[in-house]
């Protein structure tokens, strides 16, 4: 994978190749030997093999890729499983109850 840092008029600034185990979030990305985090410009994800000059086209953009990365809210998913738990417990005494 690679990163392109580029601002608004789509002007790359920066390339950063060969990243691997991609975590993104709103403005920050780590991978296995590095991060940035608190980016204040545009950024993408790309496959190792998208072409990349002094600018980024629509057609580039399109193939970002980051959001296949996101980083995950475990406090959120935890919340939701505890929630599908107490209600498949409340269920299964429904059931119990009607025995």
């Amino acid at each position: 994978m690679k990163l392109v840092l580029y601002n608004d008029e789509n002007r790359v600034l920066d390339i950063q190749e060969d990243i691997q185990q991609v975590v993104t979030g709103e403005d920050e990305i780590s991978w296995q030997h590095g991060a940035i985090k608190g980016i204040k410009t545009n950024f993408i994800v790309l496959p190792d093999e998208v072409e990349v000059g002094e600018t980024v086209t629509e057609i580039i953009i399109n193939q970002d890729v980051k959001n296949n990365f996101k980083k995950r809210d475990l406090e959120k998913e935890n919340a939701d499983l505890l929630a599908r738990l107490e209600n498949t417990e409340t269920a299964i005494i429904a059931l119990l109850d009607l025995v």
